[in-house]
């Protein structure tokens, strides 16, 4: 999922697994630590990461987890209104 931090970073979310919406979410969460670009194509959400925070080393990490249970919480919500 990425590569080195150099000028930024670039995660790879499979749609599949991850909301679109749900990542949406994660970077206006995370707009004050660090430059976002998002591309969402069919299959994947590509999100771009530059001028990370120094202060966070695992930006990258705490980003995903948030995405992810932005996912989850999303798809449960999405089952127990169809119920």
């Amino acid at each position: 999922m990425g590569t080195e931090w150099g000028l930024g970073m670039t995660l790879l979310f499979s749609r599949s697994l991850y909301n679109a919406h749900a990542i949406e979410q994660t970077v206006a969460a995370y707009e004050e630590l660090a430059r976002f670009t998002v591309q969402v194509d069919q299959y994947s959400v590509r999100v771009g990461i530059s001028d990370p925070d120094p202060g966070i080393a695992d930006l990258a990490d705490h980003f995903a987890n948030h995405a992810l249970h932005l996912s989850i919480t999303t798809a449960r919500r999405a089952i127990e209104g169809a119920q």
